[in-house]
């Protein structure tokens, strides 16, 4: 028994010798959960080993947010003492606005020896509406970019609509009045 052409080729797909099978795909790469590569290339991704939680006495590799004073640090845009007032207004931030959650006392500088962590979320709190004061309101914006939420100097500019040198002007001078509030010499 013959099938006619007609009913034939109703029942193959057709295939036109002009378009090829689109089957062969590009090697792909090796998956990473260390953040996209994108990331890794422009500096924003840091690989590091650091003791895995659930066993201390294992490493795990590892990817973390690059802080921007970490790397104006290393470039040597900025000394010692502009990283320790960024680190202080960080921490300060951390103590005194999101809270002392974790903490059951704290030792603070003053005559009274140890107090509990309402006292010291609200030295911490402070602290942080003090230098906040002090920096001004464009040299706070910068630093709660940078700083407190680890964000980079370039996200800010291009939030900003800057070019990258201006928004770093901005970050430096903040910094610098940052170090004279808490009077950090280097």
């Amino acid at each position: 028994m013959t099938v006619p052409a007609a009913a034939q080729t109703a029942l193959t797909p057709h295939r036109s010798p002009a378009m090829p099978r689109r089957n062969r795909r590009a090697p792909m790469a090796p998956l990473s959960d260390l953040g996209p590569a994108i990331r890794h290339q422009r500096g924003e991704l840091v690989t590091e080993d650091a003791p895995d939680p659930s066993a201390p006495n294992r490493t795990v590799r590892r990817a973390r947010q690059e802080w921007a004073p970490d790397v104006l640090r290393r470039n040597g845009t900025i000394g010692e003492a502009q990283h320790q007032a960024a680190t202080r207004l960080h921490d300060a931030y951390a103590l005194g606005v999101l809270g002392a959650r974790d903490r059951l006392a704290v030792y603070i500088a003053r005559t009274g020896g140890p107090s509990g962590y309402a006292d010291a979320q609200l030295a911490a709190a402070t602290d942080y509406r003090r230098a906040s004061e002090a920096v001004g309101q464009v040299g706070m914006a910068a630093l709660a970019w940078c700083v407190i939420s680890t964000g980079t100097v370039a996200g800010w500019a291009e939030c900003k609509g800057w070019p990258v040198p201006r928004a770093q002007g901005y970050l430096l001078a903040a910094l610098d009045r940052l170090t004279e509030h808490y009077q950090l010499t280097d």
